[in-house]
């Protein structure tokens, strides 16, 4: 879900709202997904005098360290990263297969992706994942936490 934070001339947070519908006059927003928010809410040095940003950030669900195969390769299905399981299965083997140039880590990869009852967020593979798909840290960490909802 994406997010709007409002700010003033004064560079001061004035509420944040799900970017769904809610307009307002303020001068400035900042949109996107949470984590985007808070770097940019950061990048730009931007005053929390209320503890709006600080409320906000309280409220968000962490990111999961873990998820179970199944959860996750549910997760990218119903992210459109694939329309079903077998689909997924064939873009996770080429990918695995285009980017990795040893047969053996080429051939452990792809075990682990078709075998593993569980995947670590920061395992290398949801890295070499997340590159050829052309997906944001932010992008997978939503993919997690919308893995472990399910």
């Amino acid at each position: 879900m994406n997010y709007r934070l409002f700010y003033n001339a004064s560079n001061e947070i004035t509420g944040i709202f799900t970017a769904q519908g809610d307009t307002f006059s303020q001068d400035t927003i900042i949109e996107g997904a949470p984590s985007d928010i808070v770097a940019q809410a950061a990048a730009l040095g931007l005053a929390d005098p209320q503890g709006i940003l600080a409320a906000f950030i309280a409220t968000l669900p962490p990111v999961p360290a873990s998820v179970g195969s199944g959860q996750i390769r549910a997760a990218m299905i119903g992210a459109r990263i694939a329309a079903n399981d077998a689909a997924l299965d064939a873009t996770i083997t080429s990918i695995l297969t285009s980017t990795i140039t040893d047969p053996t880590q080429q051939a452990q990869a792809i075990a682990l992706w078709n075998h593993a009852t569980e995947f670590r967020r920061n395992h290398p593979l949801i890295a070499i994942v997340q590159t050829a798909l052309g997906k944001s840290a932010t992008d997978i960490d939503n993919l997690f936490i919308a893995a472990a909802r399910i």
